[in-house]
């Protein structure tokens, strides 16, 4: 399966603690080449509070059982 989204997590200019995490989609163009296009990038934040977004994810997964 080919993957449909990625991160990319780039470093604040001023404060290296500072990053950005940006969001990116896949999709087919007419001739059937694979794009990645932008999506939108998430507020800027410390690596702690990445820290938290990680944990509070990985939490959502672990109690949402989809199968």
């Amino acid at each position: 399966m080919d993957d449909s989204i990625k991160f990319e997590i780039k470093d604040s200019d001023m404060n290296k603690d500072i990053k950005s995490v940006r969001i990116f989609r896949s999709y087919k163009q007419e001739n059937g080449e694979n794009v990645w296009g932008y999506i939108d990038s998430l507020h800027p934040m410390s690596t702690m509070e990445l820290l938290i977004l990680k944990n509070t994810l990985q939490e959502y997964l672990y109690n949402n059982d989809w199968d």
